[in-house]
């Protein structure tokens, strides 16, 4: 179980989108949707498990100017 610190839950109908970040890098935060309306509150600490994910790659500027970089 990855050790986590809820940073925001928004409910949104049949789920909570929720907002935490591992303990271990409070710098990169993972976002999820949490069934229901019962997410833990912001800034509890929980464990997160999971089982099945995307992994979007970052396709901000920083990550974009470095792959085209020549020398």
């Amino acid at each position: 179980m990855l050790p986590v610190r809820v940073l925001t839950a928004l409910y949104q109908g049949a789920t909570t989108l929720v907002t935490v970040a591992p303990e271990l890098a409070p710098d990169i935060p993972l976002t999820l949707r949490y069934p229901g309306a019962d997410a833990p509150p912001e800034g509890t600490r929980a464990g997160l498990r999971i089982n099945a994910a995307w992994v979007v790659p970052d396709t901000g500027a920083g990550a974009h100017d470095q792959a085209n970089h020549q020398d």
